[in-house]
């Protein structure tokens, strides 16, 4: 049997059990997560929580389930969006209303809750976002000393009279693309 620390265990983007569940929209596996101490409000990497992952992808029973336990709705991710956002981003009509319609209904039955709940989700998407940055900056000088490493072994090669290629070596830089995510952007540089 699974535990809390097997249902709230990140993969390599963070994402757990409960958001997978969310975002392939099985509701049974999600109850069952859930039931077993996994966490709906937890973010991957990009910042997306299970209702983001069920409401990009239209779950309607996955996202009725996740509000009605109670998950935040307006949480943000690292592009600062909500669940309702997304839904909206990929025209899922059926969750744009429902989604709309809940959190109409929490905003006017407890505005200083919403307030609370809407600071917290701008400053946890705010320390994602720079958490985001100093890893791309880490993967850019670790690809830097890779690089070098590359270029210095070459010389070494070539000093020896060995025959190498005049090939440019490629480097990656690796740089936050619009929707928070780390792409490679593959240069050139000639020896």
């Amino acid at each position: 049997e699974a535990t809390r620390k097997d249902c709230n265990k990140p993969d390599e983007d963070g994402m757990t059990p409960t958001s997978w569940a969310a975002f392939y929209g099985n509701l049974d596996a999600l109850r069952l997560i859930v039931c077993r101490g996994g966490d709906p409000d937890r973010c991957d990497l990009y910042g997306k929580t299970s209702l983001h992952c069920a409401s990009m992808n239209g779950h309607m029973n996955c996202v009725t389930f996740l509000v009605s336990f109670g998950t935040n709705m307006w949480a943000l991710d690292n592009d600062l969006h909500t669940a309702l956002d997304l839904a909206i981003l990929n025209n899922h009509h059926e969750v744009i209303k429902f989604l709309d319609h809940s959190i109409a209904n929490q905003a006017s039955l407890n505005k200083k809750v919403v307030r609370k709940l809407r600071e917290k989700a701008a400053l946890d998407a705010h320390k994602r976002i720079k958490q985001m940055e100093k890893m791309q900056v880490k993967a850019n000088k670790r690809n830097e000393k890779e690089g070098k490493k590359l270029a210095k072994m070459r010389e070494q090669m070539i000093s020896q009279g060995a025959v190498v290629s005049k090939v440019p070596i490629p480097t990656v830089e690796v740089s936050l693309s619009p929707q928070g995510r780390m792409s490679p952007a593959t240069t050139h540089r000639s020896l």
